[in-house]
């Protein structure tokens, strides 16, 4: 063994505190966390978090590869004194450096990912709550700018039209007659699908649609519909309707239907009914609508105007335009009389009418039916 200034641990110590001097200063410069860190921006602590890695890389490497250089004097110091198990340790130690290391990486991935989603989410809730606002305000404006109907007024409206359904409507039966061409959608369902009527009226369709197995759901704004329907053990709530779809949850009906309602709302709260029906139903799920046919001379001419809550007529190319505008799939239009065991189901666009025979012969009411893209 060449002769060498004899060595003490107070020697070596000198020599590995001169050692590490050499060494970058990173765990002053990258390691302190700044007690501010909470104020930051998501983008500096991500600046920050991509400098910390960095710099256990750059310490722990140099550590991992410098005990194979043979001009290395620690190295030789270490063999010599047989402290070889120190530097095994140390190397472990920056090994596990790095694998600490690729997990932060990981971590600091998931956390981008993580900062993207809350990102994307903030802004759907964002939009979500302002079109809720505006709804909420528009809805205020029209309630302070409606005459105030007392309660003794609302009362005889309400029995009027009940009285009025009761007399010119038909009777249940033959409404429920009338209401079959629409079973035809319901009977390829795999299972119970969940079906709301707006406007349900005196619950013809709802017991249709109970006694196939579904769950059928009502809701109407006349109190005595309500409790007709309550007395045939249906589910029916009493509530305006247009609030009620905006109250309901994305996705979460399979089935909506509106039989003679429509022509009782003007075009925009159509349109805003539509657009919350579309928004409501399930991936594939159904919308269907009657409403008076309008091409049809008695129903135009006279019927129509019978109904003092009659507000706008319906044309079939509107509303399938107003359908498509909102991604609706499979819009179909048709005129529909159910007589007797006959169905009459006349596609609109397979009817030409030429002269005025024609239109006197159509039939009373306008389907339209429509499905949701899956």
């Amino acid at each position: 063994m060449v002769n060498e200034e004899r060595l003490t641990i107070d020697n070596l110590v000198v020599a590995i505190r001169r050692e590490a001097a050499q060494l970058p200063n990173l765990e002053e410069e990258s390691f302190i966390v700044n007690s501010t860190c909470s104020q930051q921006s998501m983008t500096e602590l991500a600046t920050a978090i991509a400098t910390t890695m960095q710099a256990v890389e750059d310490l722990a490497l140099p550590r991992l590869s410098r005990h194979s250089s043979s001009r290395n004097w620690l190295k030789k110091f270490l063999e010599k004194l047989s402290l070889k198990i120190l530097n095994r340790i140390e190397r472990r130690r920056c090994q596990a450096e790095l694998t600490l290391l690729k997990n932060l990486r990981l971590i600091h991935l998931f956390q981008l990912q993580l900062q993207a989603d809350l990102k994307s989410v903030q802004d759907t809730t964002s939009q979500t709550v302002n079109y809720h606002i505006q709804y909420l305000h528009r809805q205020v404006t029209q309630a302070a700018n409606t005459p105030k109907i007392d309660q003794a007024l609302e009362s005889l409206l309400e029995t009027f039209y009940y009285q009025f359904e009761d007399k010119y409507r038909g009777t249940v039966d033959s409404v429920r007659h009338r209401l079959r061409p629409y079973l035809n959608r319901l009977l390829s369902s795999k299972g119970p699908l969940t079906i709301v009527d707006l406007g349900c009226g005196r619950g013809e369709w709802l017991t249709l649609i109970k006694e196939l197995g579904h769950r059928g759901r009502g809701i109407d704004c006349n109190s005595k519909f309500v409790e007709l329907c309550r007395q045939q053990d249906l589910e029916v709530e009493l509530g305006e309707v247009g609030a009620w779809l905006h109250a309901q949850p994305s996705q979460s009906i399979d089935v909506i239907s509106a039989f003679h309602v429509i022509e009782h709302l003007s075009f925009p709260t159509l349109a805003d009914w539509m657009k919350e029906i579309s928004r409501v139903l399930k991936p594939q799920g159904w919308l269907l609508l009657e409403t008076p046919n309008m091409s049809q001379f008695q129903v135009g001419l006279v019927d129509f105007y019978r109904d003092p809550t009659h507000i706008q007529r319906i044309h079939p190319q509107t509303l399938q335009t107003l359908l498509e505008c909102l991604d609706f799939a499979m819009v179909e239009t048709a005129y529909v009389n159910a007589l007797g065991d006959l169905i009459e189901w006349m596609p609109t666009q397979e009817v030409v009418l030429q002269h005025p025979g024609q239109f006197a012969s159509l039939p009373a009411d306008l389907a339209i039916i429509a499905r949701k893209p899956a």
